[in-house]
């Protein structure tokens, strides 16, 4: 029996326990296992609860520990136990059993001597089972006792073996007087440890045992005074100590970040010494230093240096303008290099000065790896091994900090145990926030497949206004936009930028899985942004050749020149036009600003999502009409009824799956297909161009006639 002191450690074990195993603890599921393990002694219940924190996985229940503690009691399994039974049978071996065994034996034994080994043993198992779980029950724990046999010499050797085993716990010095006399050993050191129930005790050892006796009903009476809202209380106690514990730790974190944030705010300031050291170090090392930046300029490679001239004109001029070029990317990527400098160095700032509080060892190797972690290393070692090449780098650009975002958070879950699980849903619950449901990752992956399936299938569906739907209906448009794109989706919220902090689009190409008459789109996320540079030099050669120079220019100049240029225009016309100079919607200047520094005006991204969306829906219903006419033509140009006949079910499948989008095939249109097959390819092409042209190519099929 616990006392009070040894119950709060139960409490604190248990729950430590349990938090390690990734377990919600509540206090009154807390105070109940507290309350059935009881009766179990101190030393048993912490190598049971040690066990359990190396081996076991899952949750913790009474019967888990009991479990443990049968183990550490040296109460066996059923197999085992039998098998120590069995050996009984032969009378020259000396047996160290438990009474459960032994009453155990008591009922299986006849059925052996009767022949029915089979039944022996599974009465032996059932009756082991029913009197361990009554001592379990009534918390009564095994008693050792030593059955001697006749083989005088093998009787050491078998008390030797059970000590050995951890069925002897209290070694010789635990036998009984009877068992002693009969062995000749010396009197035991303590003669109490475990005392014969068929001995007869001396006047010396009954005082003894009375005033245990005594010593155990006191305790008892202590901690049967304590009452259950104490208890219930003592856990609650335990909770809250842990959560200000986390709590204190987070406080700490964030204020030192806050530290570090101020001291590098601050002109002239001097880190400690052994900070400023390391921070020398880790700048030396290029740990704190802007790294993505000079990884997409290749200055890392020495491709970004400066050129000196041949001496020519031509050659000093093609230096001076590649020199140029060059200082203008590093002009032009400086923000992006302080702002990812200012997160590095923060970080391994405010890391230090928190290992050093804690007293690490290595306050700078600490830092070093949290800024890794957390900001990343854009090198080619971190890049997959078909990622480091010409070929692999083009491809894996911009797709380092993805990839190492999702390994971070794989990190946590498997291997930052509650704390890192925590991590992962705050991360997760932040990327909700910033970009809604739509940026969970691979969330848009996710949805071009199930639309390309649903199109296998027949449907003409988009699984996201599906789901937009579905949360409109149930919370709300204003709540379902905001769940949908985070903070982009609230009232009031001028732009969208839901697309550039989510991560739902992570694998390049998942579009190609859709039916759709333009492909480029999604040929390009493979290609990723070389292909995409590639693309626009041949569009703005095309436009230099037409005489465009500013499209030209405009063409293949960065991204953000191309925003500043399309804020201007709307600046200017007070519309958002398309590529094609279309009308898309009047915007104002507010949103021709925000277009300009970057930032999409969330009317705009509304409209552009919901005509994608319309524009898809009416290829792919453009498409199978087109496909179901030509299909139905064709059976009829081969005149094969079973064609026909399947091209009906077809047809009659789509409107039954689709009721809102039905299709109508008007046989006057079959038939023109079928008249235009009986025809040759020239007189088709002829029959269908412009008129200007038709005589031209009407000619041209006589003659070609004439000449064959």
């Amino acid at each position: 029996m616990l006392n009070e002191h040894d119950t709060d450690w139960l409490l604190e074990e248990l729950g430590a326990t349990m938090e390690l195993s990734g377990q919600q603890i509540r206090p009154a599921a807390l105070t109940l296992l507290a309350d059935d393990l009881g009766h179990i002694d101190k030393p048993l219940l912490r190598m049971a609860l040690a066990r359990i924190r190396a081996e076991h996985r899952g949750s913790i229940l009474t019967g888990t520990v009991l479990q443990y503690v049968d183990h550490a009691m040296g109460r066996l399994l059923p197999s085992e136990a039998y098998a120590l039974a069995l050996s009984s049978a032969n009378d020259h071996a000396t047996i160290v059993w438990t009474n459960e065994i032994a009453e155990s034996w008591a009922i299986a034994a006849p059925l052996l001597g009767a022949g029915d080994k089979f039944g022996a043993r599974q009465a032996f198992i059932e009756a082991y089972a029913r009197v361990t779980g009554e001592a379990r029950a009534l918390r009564r724990l095994p008693q050792v006792q030593v059955s001697l046999g006749h083989d005088a010499e093998g009787r050491t050797r078998a008390l030797q073996e059970a000590i050995a085993a951890g069925r002897l716990p209290g070694g010789l010095d635990a036998l009984p007087d009877d068992v002693r006399q009969q062995l000749q050993l010396p009197a035991p050191r303590s003669a109490l440890a475990l005392p014969a129930p068929e001995s007869v005790a001396s006047p010396t050892q009954r005082a003894t045992l009375e005033k245990l006796a005594l010593l155990r009903e006191e305790i008892a009476g202590r901690t049967g005074r304590r009452t259950r809202a104490q208890v219930l209380a003592r856990a609650d106690r335990m909770v809250l100590n842990r959560a200000k514990r986390r709590t204190a730790q987070a406080v700490q974190t964030y204020t030192q970040l806050a530290r570090a944030l101020k001291d590098m705010g601050t002109k002239g300031f001097k880190y400690e010494g052994d900070l400023a050291k390391a921070l020398a170090s880790a700048e030396a090392d290029g740990v704190v230093s802007p790294q993505e930046i000079h990884q997409l300029m290749a200055q890392a490679r020495g491709a970004g240096m400066l050129r000196s001239g041949d001496g020519t004109k031509a050659g000093n001029l093609r230096a001076n303008v590649a020199n140029k070029w060059e200082q203008g990317k590093v002009l032009w990527g400086q923000p992006f290099a302080l702002a990812e400098q200012f997160n590095r160095r923060s970080t391994f700032i405010a890391a230090y000065r928190t290992a050093r509080e804690q007293g690490m060892a290595d306050p700078a190797g600490f830092a070093r790896n949290a800024v890794i972690e957390t900001q990343f290393q854009y090198s080619k070692a971190n890049k997959p091994r078909w990622a480091r090449g010409a070929v692999g780098g083009t491809l894996f650009t911009f797709k380092t900090y993805s990839v190492s975002y999702l390994e971070l958070m794989q990190r946590l879950w498997t291997q930052g145990g509650p704390e890192g699980k925590r991590a992962v849903g705050w991360a997760l619950a932040m990327l909700l926030l910033m970009s809604g449901a739509g940026g969970v990752p691979f969330m848009e992956d996710a949805e071009d497949l199930i639309d390309g399936a649903g199109q296998l299938m027949g449907y003409n569906i988009s699984s996201k206004q599906w789901r937009k739907q579905l949360m409109a209906d149930v919370v709300g448009k204003e709540l379902a936009d905001f769940m949908e794109q985070g903070i982009s989706g609230l009232p009031g919220a001028p732009v969208d930028v839901s697309g550039r902090l989510g991560m739902g689009n992570l694998i390049p190409g998942t579009g190609l899985f859709l039916n759709k008459p333009n492909r480029e789109r999604d040929l390009m996320e493979i290609v990723g942004p070389a292909g995409d540079l590639v693309s626009r030099g041949f569009t703005g050669a095309r436009k230099l050749l037409g005489g465009d120079v500013a499209g030209a220019a405009l063409e293949i100049s960065p991204t953000a020149v191309r925003n500043l240029a399309k804020g201007a225009d709307m600046a200017v016309t007070g519309m958002y036009r398309d590529t094609k100079g279309y009308k898309v919607i009047d915007t104002t200047l507010a949103e021709a600003a925000a277009k300009a520094i970057g930032f999409q005006p969330k009317p705009v991204a509304e409209v552009q999502e919901a005509n994608s969306f319309m524009q898809r829906s009416k290829s792919f219903y453009v498409q199978t009409s087109s496909d179901i006419k030509a299909q139905w033509a064709d059976a009829l140009f081969r005149k094969d009824e079973a064609a026909v006949q399947r091209v009906r079910e077809r047809l009659a499948d789509w409107n039954r799956d689709n009721p809102e989008q039905p299709i109508v095939v008007k046989m006057p249109d079959v038939w023109k297909r079928v008249r235009e097959m009986n025809k040759d390819r020239t007189q088709r092409i002829a029959e269908t161009a412009p008129k200007a042209l038709r005589e031209q190519m009407r000619n041209n099929s006589e003659l070609r006639s004439a000449t064959t």
